[in-house]
This record gives C-alpha cells, structure tokens and sequence, in this order.
C-alpha cells in the first residue's frame, strides 16, 4: 500500500481548479481521495465519501472524478498558485 504522503502528493499533482468556481476537481484514485480529506479538504459532495469508501471495501482502486474545496493544511498552496509549482520544493 502506498503511504499517505505519496497519495497526497500525487493527488495535488493531478487536481485542477474549476473555471469560475472555488472548487477544484480531480480524477483520483480512493486511495488519493482518501488523502485528500485525510488532508482536510472537503468533499463538494458528501456522498462521494461514502462511495470512495465502498471502493476501498471492495479492494477497488479505479479512477473517480472528485470535486472538493480545499480547505486542508496544504490549501494556502492552492490560494497561493503554487500547488503545481515544483521549484517551490516537494509538494509537501
């Protein structure tokens, strides 16, 4: 199993933000979701929790599209641009 860093780390890379929204969106694996929330970002909306967890159940690990405001400890990356800049350092 992966750890919860790289999953995260992975995540962050392949989210985008919605045009004219503050949401962001992503097609994430469970275990990246997971990550996300474990992070502290919220879902848009809840019942997409309670279908990656069911994924995680049934030991799936398929893509989803994910939507979900970042409000976690790595969101002032997102208010500053910088969660896909990589001469700022690693992600995390």
């Amino acid at each position: 199993m992966q750890s919860p860093t790289s999953n995260l780390t992975r995540a962050l890379a392949k989210v985008k933000p919605m045009p004219e929204s503050r949401q962001w969106v992503g097609c994430l694996t469970p275990a990246e979701i997971l990550a996300l929330v474990a992070d502290g970002h919220r879902p848009a909306h809840a019942e997409d929790l309670d279908y990656v967890k069911s994924k995680v159940t049934k030991g799936e690990s398929g893509t989803h599209w994910f939507y979900f405001f970042p409000t976690g400890k790595t969101a002032p990356k997102f208010a500053k641009g910088t969660v896909h800049d990589k001469s700022k350092g690693p992600e995390l």
